[in-house]
């Protein structure tokens, strides 16, 4: 959580526990709206994304800013039965303030054919 309970406690000038569970649901659901809202994670974490691949060079994540990238592959199976094959790490780049990936050349066409996993 972004929020801490004992900082909204003491705002709220909560000094039991009996209302913690509410004040974590709320702080938890204010959090899901806000990044709903912004489109983007408050809090760094691991992230998969299957994106479409559109036969460009630049792969935009949506999360962002990325300070790590886990893993970078295309899908050369088929939806049901896909086998993901890695990008070679010398053929692309990651713009991590921006979460661009920048390859050479151009990705495939697909449908949820591009996997990413990265820290942001």
């Amino acid at each position: 959580m972004i929020l801490d309970l004992d900082d909204i406690k003491a705002l709220l000038g909560e000094t039991t526990d009996d209302n913690d569970t509410l004040i974590t649901n709320i702080i938890e659901e204010a959090q899901v709206v806000a990044e709903s809202y912004i489109g983007r994670a408050l809090e760094s974490g691991s992230v998969t994304d299957f994106l479409d691949g559109n036969g460009e060079s630049i792969v935009n994540l949506p999360s962002y800013p990325v300070s790590a990238m886990t893993s970078f592959q295309y899908n050369t199976g088929t939806i049901s039965t896909p086998v993901w094959t890695a990008f070679d790490a010398d053929t692309y780049s990651v713009k991590g303030d921006t979460g661009q990936i920048r390859i050479k050349g151009r990705t495939p066409r697909g449908f949820n054919n591009i996997k990413v996993v990265y820290v942001a």
